[in-house]
Parts: C-alpha cells; structure tokens; sequence
C-alpha cells in the first residue's frame, strides 16, 4: 500500500506541470543514469502499468559483489599525477584457489611520495579522453596483436578454474576511496562492456607496492640520529653561497643552490640545500619566497615549487658526500634537519645582502628547532 501511495504522489506531481526545469533524471548514488525531457514523460510508476508497453528493452543485469582483499601497485608520477593499480579480490591476500573474481581499478591520484604511498582519498570517476587527471581511472581497453588478445585500464577479470581466465572491460560509473579504521573503504558502481551493472564495495587493509623507478640510489646512506640536545638559536658570523648546477637528472632546469651559515668562531655551521627553477628565478640566485623541506622522490620534491632539499649522504668512491640541509656543532657533530621551512625574504642575486629565516628540525624522537634569522653579506664559494 505504500509504495502505491509514493507512486501515486510522483505521478500527481509530476502531471500537474510545477517543475520549471525541462529535464527529470533518474539517479544512483552520486549518477545520472537515465534523463528526460519532462514534456515526454505522463507519469513515474514503480510497477509496468497494465496495457502499457515496455520498449526499453531487457534491464541490465546488476552484479553486487563484496571483495575481501586489495591490494596496491604504484607506477611513479609524471607530471604531477600518479599512477596506480588498486587489485580487489573475491578471496583473501594469500588464497590462490578457484573461482576468484577480481577487480582492477587503474588509477590516478595528486603527485606522491614513494618513501610513503597511500591511496589518495577521493571519488573517482572515468578519464576523458586522453587527459592524465588526479581523481580519474582508466576506462578498460582491448586489443589484438599478433600474439593474441591484450586487455588493460579498469577491468573485470573472473577465474572459473585454472584453465580459464575472462575478462570484461568497465565503461563507466565512479567509485569512492575512504580511509576507514582498519584501511581503506572503496565502493562504487561501474558499468560493464557487457550492460552489466556491478555494485561492489571493499573495506580493509591495502598495502602500496613501489613499482616505479622512484627509489632512493643504492648509494645513499641511512640518515644518522640527531646530536642535538636543545633547540638552537643560531648566530650567524658568515654566509657563503654557491651551486651544484642541475644536480637531479630527474628535476631537468632545477639548480641546487646552496648556503653555508658559519658561527663566528666557525666551530658550527649550517648548511642548506635549495633546489630553484631557473626558468622563473629572473636573474636571481635564491628568489623570495618559503622553500619547504622535501625528501627526494616526495610530492613536493616532483612538484614545480622551489623546495629546500631534505639531508641526505652519498658514498662516494672515497669519501662521503652530504647535501641538504644539516647543522653541524663542536666541528664534528652533524646533525640531519628533515622538516621545515627556509624563507628568502628578499631576491638574492650574489651583488645584494642574503635576507633569510630559517625553522628547521631534526630527527630526533622528539625534534629540536634550529631556528636562524640573517641579513648581511654572503659571499660566492
């Protein structure tokens, strides 16, 4: 009785013409799935009216599906937007019986840093085109070559057995990735190549693994505990400057500048590591504005900002090589500076005082401030 009731309602609603916009869509969760002019339609029923004819053909078929593993690969960043292949499956992480169904979602999220991959929060819905966006997937693909028939992009795949493997291509549809307390929440609702419809929805663990070229070189060494103490106020007696040139391969048309900060009796020094589009740098060496410190790899490290560069050492053939940002004490004891910001408070072209402020901290388990303030002469090395 109270479905009848609702129906009556719409279809007296909608017959008495009050609607002054000239569509009515018919919607799933956060998608149109069907519009119409409203001058087209007579009346909403819930139930095929009897006499009346249905010509929209079979409905398509809806697939409800809860799987009970994911998880993730990562691909690198180009261009600010990461790559990802989420894999979902019918069975647990290390079940490798038949059926299984899976699911792969082919991805792309905001830049991201490799030393701390997650699954970029958002709802996702499919690529237009050619365009690479953040917040976007793949639409399934299919070709045939000469070596027989390739699939990829978002994709259905169902394992009846060991001997047989299909696959069917999404088309459409959006999904959703939470994090929730035990991991992630991805659900959503895709169409099929095949008018099917599948609801599906994922709640658990998802580990991300770096498949990427973004790894740290096998000759960086582990970072060293911090020395200090305390937090540091430090004076500056002397300011040098000078630069690497375009140190990153991967960061073409950045220029590694650096400054040396002595003490006046030159027992403590710190040491800071700029990275500075030469593009938009106008002739200066260091241009104003806040370099935040980013780790190689990170989001911030492939974005197009200037950045201060986060400590790292080098071994080289003979002798170690450090880079970034540190402080060193008594002349022998370094410390890494990992977080902060480092702010050029006017253009700094080498003819012209350094005007900087520095608010660095290190790695201890519970960090130390190093904090600087300098307006003066800096000289070239």
């Amino acid at each position: 009785m109270y479905k009848n009731i609702l129906v009556a309602a719409l279809a007296a609603s909608l017959s008495l013409g009050a609607f002054a916009q000239e569509k009515m869509y018919l919607i799933k969760g956060n998608e149109v799935v069907a519009k119409y002019n409203v001058g087209d339609v007579d009346y909403v029923s819930f139930e095929l009216p009897e006499g009346v004819e249905d010509n929209t053909g079979d409905e398509p078929s809806l697939i409800q599906r809860q799987y009970a593993s994911a998880v993730g690969l990562y691909y690198g960043t180009t261009d600010n937007v990461a790559d990802y292949v989420v894999q979902l499956s019918t069975r647990s992480l290390m079940d490798e019986n038949t059926p299984v169904d899976f699911l792969y979602l082919q991805i792309m999220g905001p830049a991201a840093d490799f030393h701390n991959l997650t699954l970029p929060e958002g709802t996702y819905t499919i690529q237009d085109g050619d365009t690479r966006e953040a917040f976007k997937y793949y639409k399934g693909v299919r070709n045939v070559t000469l070596e027989g028939e390739t699939v990829a992009g978002t994709l259905v795949v169902n394992r009846p057995n060991n001997n047989e493997t299909s696959y069917v291509l999404v088309t459409g549809g959006s999904f959703t990735v939470a994090k929730a307390e035990n991991g992630y929440s991805i659900s959503g609702t895709l169409k099929l190549e095949n008018d099917a419809v599948l609801d599906f929805s994922y709640e658990g663990a998802c580990v991300i693994d770096n498949h990427s070229d973004e790894k740290d070189p096998a000759d960086i060494l582990p970072l060293p505990d911090s020395k200090l103490t305390e937090d540091v106020t430090f004076t500056v007696g002397e300011a040098y400057y000078g630069n690497y040139g375009e140190m990153f391969e991967d960061k073409p048309g950045f220029v590694y500048n650096y400054v040396y900060l002595y003490s006046g009796d030159y027992d403590d020094i710190v040491e800071l590591g700029l990275l500075v589009d030469k593009s938009k740098a106008n002739g200066s060496i260091l241009p104003k504005g806040k370099y935040t410190v980013a780790k190689l790899g990170s989001a911030d490290y492939n974005s197009d900002k200037n950045i201060a560069i986060a400590p790292f050492e080098v071994m080289g053939e003979t002798n170690k090589g450090t880079y970034g940002s540190w402080i060193t004490v008594d002349y022998v004891d370094k410390s890494p500076l990992v977080t902060g910001e480092i702010e050029i408070l006017e253009d700094f072209d080498g003819t012209n005082d350094l005007k900087i402020s520095v608010n660095l901290k290190d790695n201890s388990e519970t960090p130390h401030t190093v904090t600087v303030s300098y307006s003066g002469k800096a000289e070239k090395l």
